[in-house]
């Protein structure tokens, strides 16, 4: 069972559902062609080493069973790296009802770790709810093969009826400061610099840890006893409970930036907490239900970081790019309570699903040690692509390899530090697909790398870093030599990212079977799964980037990826912004 995560509260009005049978948006039409991969990696034993099945020349994304794996011990939901909340029914463009069972992936924290729930503290968390004013008619709570507990209807819901409600008089809350997005943010310093994006919500999730470890030291005297009871151990893959080798942190530039920021934020939130709880794990296990069950509530003009009963229950469903089926319930904020309402209709004995947001498998397995359910078949999967200072030498025609004179490198140079590059000397860790969008720092970069003379750069940086300019708009022509010239080049980086990408996958998938510890070798499988889904996005953005007869162009690229955005918004409670495309 998967439990809810911290997420940046935002209105709370629903809007009207859009139309259902629109098609999903998740799902992503450009496959991995065979042809994209490099030679080492085709033929039977690709397929056999990625874990991809050809059809027709295409490689295409493992289906997997029915669920996500049920043996995937900690599965979760939002984290508060992303800020993207999970979209509530208000505004959401669904994917047409399932009925029974579904076949996304659903994903869920395992309460059965080394702290098994015992029937008896079962018992008595269901008579606290009641007591609490819980209606338990609709729903059961009970435990799950390998996963813990899990939330299931016990009879039909229609769409739209409620499933239950929680008072708010059983949350444990603590005083939230303001979620703040990062102000100032230049085109390049995300890719240029790792940054620590959650520490305006650290002090909020250590107030979290002490109050836990306060209402745990309490006992029988603790109001939250039957509550806490059931909160289980951190997931055995989270990075602070199994250290993880450095060869499988460093399977990718993106893993290992998620990997190494996620430790380093919880080493120290450790060390803080330690004259709270001199016990290892008694700390491990009230910052991990901290950073991974809270949520951000907005009562008023107060934010508040809550752990919600039941709510912590709920499975997480991830869309997949292969499926169509959609999460079977929501939650919104009411004044004095958090209702849960079916998104779709519910059958007797399906376990409930919430939708926490858009987290790629790197993501779910660097911050909360989820592995993913099966290879590329998250639709918010990522890749990065890493660019180092060499493209400052680059010349500035691909087919023309002549070095560009010291004077334009020096105005690149001088122009990529203004917009966010600070060090020169390190490489710059690209994210697709958002960062091959029109407002993002890769198409920039390669534009300024195809302008001619020192000059050319004081013309056009503006233009071509419009997105720092508040207010700016997106160019509409910069003539076709610069377009095709700039396209070529990432078309280039896009070809070296994806074989780097392909290789590592067959590498990593060859060697798993060798690590012989179980919880590492459980890892490495992970890891691998990741490695896959950064390929497969990868080859997508590639695809759509070389258009037929070399043509390139953004609008034909955003159009492709733009998927994967639709959701955005901040809040796990009330209205997510959506933008349909």
């Amino acid at each position: 069972m998967l439990c809810p995560l911290s997420w940046l509260p935002t209105a709370h009005h629903p809007v009207p559902r859009r139309d259902p049978a629109r098609p999903p948006r998740w799902r992503r039409e450009a496959l991995l062609p065979l042809a994209a991969l490099p030679a080492a990696a085709r033929g039977r034993g690709a397929k056999r080493r990625l874990n991809l099945r050809g059809k027709e020349g295409l490689l295409r994304p493992q289906r997997g069973g029915d669920r996500g794996p049920s043996n995937s011990a900690p599965g979760i939901a939002p984290a508060p790296r992303s800020r993207q909340g999970s979209p509530p029914r208000s505004g959401i463009v669904s994917a047409p009802p399932t009925g029974k069972g579904g076949k996304g992936l659903e994903l869920s924290l395992s309460t059965a770790t080394e702290k098994d729930v015992s029937e008896r503290q079962l018992g008595e968390f269901r008579d606290w709810l009641r007591e609490g004013g819980v209606s338990m008619r609709g729903i059961h709570v009970r435990k799950v093969a390998d996963r813990g507990l899990g939330l299931f209807a016990a009879r039909d819901f229609d769409e739209g009826e409620t499933l239950f409600r929680v008072p708010r008089s059983l949350f444990i809350e603590v005083d939230a400061g303001q979620f703040s997005d990062i102000s100032n943010e230049m085109a390049l310093s995300r890719a240029a610099s790792v940054q620590d994006v959650d520490a305006p919500t650290r002090k909020s999730m250590l107030d979290m840890a002490r109050l836990l470890l306060a209402e745990r030291r309490a006992g029988a005297a603790s109001k939250q006893g039957p509550h806490l009871a059931v909160l289980p151990d951190p997931p055995p893959l989270w990075p602070l409970r199994l250290r993880w080798p450095a060869k499988l942190s460093a399977a990718s530039e993106l893993l290992q930036r998620l990997h190494t920021t996620t430790v380093e934020r919880d080493e120290a939130c450790m060390d803080e907490l330690q004259s709270s709880d001199p016990v290892w794990k008694s700390r491990c296990w009230a910052l991990c239900a901290a950073w991974t069950r809270s949520v951000y509530l907005v009562h008023g003009d107060q934010e508040r970081l809550s752990l919600v009963p039941l709510l912590d229950l709920i499975s997480h469903w991830t869309p997949s790019e292969v499926t169509a089926e959609a999460w079977s319930c929501f939650y919104e904020l009411r004044s004095d309570a958090v209702e849960v309402i079916a998104e779709r209709s519910i059958a007797r004995g399906e376990e409930l699903t919430l939708l926490f947001g858009r987290f790629s498998d790197a993501e779910l397995l660097c911050s909360y040690g989820i592995p993913a359910g099966a290879p590329a078949r998250n639709a918010f999967d990522e890749a990065g692509v890493a660019i180092g200072p060499y493209v400052l030498m680059s010349p500035p025609d691909p087919e023309q390899p002549r070095p560009p004179e010291p004077s334009l490198v020096s105005a690149r140079a001088a122009c990529l530090t203004r917009h966010g590059w600070s060090n020169l000397d390190s490489s710059l860790l690209f994210t697709l697909p958002q960062d091959l969008r029109p407002s993002g720092g890769m198409l920039a970069l390669s534009r300024i790398l195809a302008l001619k003379s020192a000059e050319e750069i004081t013309e056009m940086e503006d233009v071509i870093f419009w997105m720092d300019t508040p207010g700016a708009e997106a160019p509409k022509r910069l003539g076709r030599g610069l377009a095709e010239q700039s396209w070529r080049r990432v078309e280039g980086w896009l070809q070296e990212a994806l074989s780097k990408a392909t290789m590592r996958a067959s590498d990593y998938t060859d060697e798993m079977s060798d690590w012989p510890d179980q919880d590492q070798r459980r890892l490495a499988e992970a890891v691998c799964s990741v490695l896959v889904g950064e390929a497969a996005v990868v080859a997508t953005a590639l695809e759509a980037v070389a258009l037929p007869a070399g043509g390139f162009g953004v609008r034909e690229f955003s159009a492709r990826v733009s998927r994967k955005s639709v959701i955005s918004g901040s809040s796990r409670f009330g209205s997510a912004k959506v933008r349909v495309t």
